[in-house]
């Protein structure tokens, strides 16, 4: 025994099988059916001092804050804090559960509340219309897409509402081609609808003086499904006086 005395130390007991240096002779290095000689070393252990105890402490105490930090985190990206509330001011990593406001989300999951100050609507009628709204964005954003009604390079005011008026007349007409066409069971948007008559074309030519000479292009089959669903006629050229 190999006492190894440390004041405030803790004395143990451990197993040592002594093995032969490597530089031994080969004799010695010969396996052996005894079983191995064992000697047990005392090592001393030190017993925390107050100070590393205090550390101890004030390292669990951060790792508290540091998970109540990150739950707390987590509640509030969730939208939860009304239903999970966490107490912020312990010392303790502590929460609760708050029943009656579970109770309230539970019977408004998955539904949507209407508030209206007009009374004299029904409720089938009240949502008919905050249906309506998504309508009136999808106007928006083609004003501010395919119309275009922004930027404005205008100064006087008169021209400013000039451009504005404009652009509100032609998502008029962009609603009622949405409208035929949805109500002809097209399948297409006014966007391609637009881009399939752009192509139609009408030429008139003058030459030396002459009698003007009109043209159009051919009318596809798509432009006339189009025109069709549009209720529109095919475009005509004009009658054309010739002289006998």
């Amino acid at each position: 025994m190999i006492p190894l005395d440390l004041w405030g130390a803790k004395d143990e007991e451990i197993p040592v099988a002594l093995r032969a240096p490597s530089n031994a002779p080969s004799a010695a290095l010969k396996p052996s059916t005894k079983t191995p000689n064992r000697t047990f070393v005392r090592i001393s252990r030190p017993i925390a001092s107050p100070a590393s105890r205090r550390q101890v402490c004030a390292d669990s105490r951060s790792r508290q804050h540091g998970v109540r930090a990150k739950f707390y985190r987590a509640v509030c990206d969730a939208h939860l804090t009304r239903i999970i509330q966490v107490d912020l001011k312990s010392e303790q990593f502590t929460y609760r559960i708050d029943d009656r406001a579970l109770q309230q989300a539970q019977l408004m999951d998955g539904k949507l509340l209407l508030i209206t100050n007009t009374q004299d609507l029904s409720p089938s009628d009240l949502v008919r219309r905050y249906k309506s709204l998504a309508d009136i964005e999808r106007g928006f954003r083609v004003l501010k897409s395919e119309i275009e009604i922004g930027p404005v390079y205008h100064r006087l005011p008169d021209r400013i509402r000039a451009h504005a008026s404009i652009c509100f007349m032609a998502l008029i007409l962009y609603r009622v081609m949405r409208q035929r066409l949805h109500a002809a069971v097209a399948q297409t948007s006014p966007e391609k609808a637009l881009a399939q008559l752009r192509r139609i074309q009408h030429h008139r030519i003058t030459l030396n003086g002459t009698q003007p000479n009109a043209g159009l292009s051919t009318t596809s089959k798509e432009q006339t499904q189009v025109l069709a669903a549009l209720n529109l006629a095919k475009p005509s050229l004009p009658e054309q006086l010739t002289l006998l």
